[in-house]
């Protein structure tokens, strides 16, 4: 798991700190609002690489995390990251992440 570096917004820290002590490997987290890279409160989880482990099962296990947690009101979603590099002009292509967003500020 990578770890943590700099620090957390301090509205979705203790949500990242949950998901991260049941092993999901976020790497990238806002609580949203004015002034934040976000509109709405999103942590982005990179997935496990298990053969035994697809990407959609880890996302069910997440959906499962976010109720046992009593968090209502969100939107999970799978996703390509890509990225577009001028120095060689090419987009380049990233393993797929899952993203958590929640309706509402926290």
């Amino acid at each position: 798991m990578n770890s943590i570096d700099g620090s957390l917004d301090e509205l979705i820290a203790p949500r990242v700190h949950a998901l991260r002590k049941i092993f999901f490997n976020t790497i990238s987290s806002c609580q949203g609002g004015k002034g934040h890279g976000c509109h709405l409160p999103t942590i982005i989880i990179k997935p496990e690489r298990r053969p035994d482990l697809t990407i959609e099962e880890q996302r069910d296990r997440l959906v499962v995390a976010c109720h046992t947690e009593g968090w209502n009101g969100f939107t999970i979603r799978i996703f390509q990251e890509n990225y577009y590099q001028k120095s060689d002009k090419v987009w380049k292509h990233f393993d797929k992440r899952i993203a958590l967003e929640f309706w509402a500020p926290l």
